[in-house]
């Protein structure tokens, strides 16, 4: 065996590493004792860009290539034309997801009088829509870890989409309760949407649009006091309230067919990486950036690792204070706005209608469609205010007083409604 003393050592490698102006480019060739690493930047100065320059060996082919990494080709994507398309599809989802739940308010009240249900049974066909969101949250928020976030986005607008419209047909209590929890169980998905949409934007974007989607979900509610009025208010059928109020879930369905591709961070953690280069070279296209420029010829994303956990994670001592502080947050958030929306229309409802009365024959429930309809509008005022300080004052504060002020007004609301 050959001393390791005479072995020649050969080492081929280039880098460049580019940081603002200055560029600095270190070579070298048959060295016998490697170089020292560059030392470390200082923690005061911005992050550079590296782009790796490397040599690909098959054969006797030598080809170079590039690599760059998914958060570094969105941020040199920018937001555009493209992200836009996406925010609307997805915005449409948290729409109908709003539209499913507002309508509740009504559906059970007019229900309530004209099949002469118990308040259990006007209780339950609300209560189906949650349990059902339950369900849909678990299974297909892990089905779009499995089968891809696209796929996962279709099942739930389709879902919503079919379920929503299925409810004008429903011929009994038993079968409209069903139906409603299969609605349920589409929005409980709609958390993957939410996650194409953040994997698209740049960094210094995100939380400002992932805000603003939130306008979305307010001309949800906005929309279903206005087709409630065209509709229930001028003695229509419930039956062409609750179809109309499927239909954006239909428009999002379409967009996301036509125009939302699969997440190249999902592609890469399978292993997909030409896959998800060509999709971030489609959207740079979209968004009027060169291709060619931010991913020449031999480019390539670097692959992300696969994380593999479960629930049991969440409980371990790293975790285990935040994922119980969360989970009493999303509790108490959930109960307080999901219970004063769903009391609004109850609290709107004419005082000479016959709710009360279960077996009245009365006129139909009449609603005080201009309160609600403010109620509703003031959520614009809650979600620009959010959108002016989470990144300003931070999540905390803003949410701190956000939940503080919506505490208060919801004491005066039941003291003086």
């Amino acid at each position: 065996m050959m001393d390791p003393e005479h072995q020649p050592q050969v080492a081929a490698q280039k880098h460049t590493v580019l940081d603002g102006s200055s560029e600095k480019v270190e070579s070298a060739t048959s060295q016998l004792v490697p170089e020292p690493p560059p030392p470390s930047q200082p923690l005061d100065q911005p992050s550079a860009t590296i782009i790796s320059e490397g040599v690909v060996q098959n054969g006797n082919d030598a080809a170079p290539h590039n690599t760059i990494s998914i958060d570094d080709a969105v941020d040199a994507i920018q937001f555009g034309k493209f992200q836009k398309v996406v925010m609307v599809a997805v915005g449409l989802c948290f729409m109908s997801d709003a539209m499913e739940v507002v309508l509740l308010g009504f559906l059970s009240t007019v229900l309530k009088h004209e099949w002469n249900l118990t308040g259990t049974q006007a209780a339950s066909i609300t209560a189906s829509v949650f349990v059902g969101e339950l369900l849909g949250a678990v299974i297909l928020g892990r089905l779009g870890d499995v089968f891809g976030r696209r796929k996962t986005f279709l099942a739930a607008a389709a879902i919503i989409c079919v379920a929503g419209a299925a409810t004008a047909l429903v011929p009994s209590y038993e079968t409209l309760v069903f139906v409603r929890f299969v609605v349920g169980f589409g929005v409980g998905g709609l958390t993957v949407p939410f996650d194409i949409f953040a994997e698209f934007l740049p960094n210094q974007m995100r939380g400002r649009y992932l805000m603003l989607i939130n306008y979305y979900w307010t001309a949800g509610s906005i929309t279903v006091t206005i087709l409630a009025f065209l509709t229930l208010g001028q003695g229509y059928s419930w039956r062409l309230f609750v179809f109309l109020c499927s239909i954006p879930c239909l428009a999002s369905f379409i967009l996301c067919y036509l125009y939302v591709p699969e997440s190249p961070r999902w592609l890469l953690a399978e292993g997909r990486a030409n896959e998800a280069l060509a999709i971030m070279r489609n959207v740079a296209d979209m968004n009027g950036k060169s291709s060619e420029e931010i991913f020449p010829e031999g480019c390539c994303l670097l692959e992300e690792e696969k994380e593999s956990s479960d629930i049991c994670e969440l409980f371990k001592p790293k975790w285990k204070r935040v994922t119980i502080l969360l989970w009493i947050l999303w509790f108490s958030f959930g109960f307080c706005y999901y219970g004063t929306i769903l009391a609004i229309t109850r609290v709107f409802v004419s005082e000479e209608s016959p709710i009360d009365d279960a077996t009245s024959t009365n006129n139909e429930p009449t609603f005080d469609y201009g309160s609600i309809f403010i109620s509703c509008l003031a959520e614009v005022g809650g979600v620009l205010f959010s959108t002016l300080t989470v990144e300003s004052w931070g999540r905390i504060p803003s949410q701190v007083t956000g939940y503080t002020g919506g505490g208060i007004s919801v004491f005066f609301l039941c003291l003086f409604a």
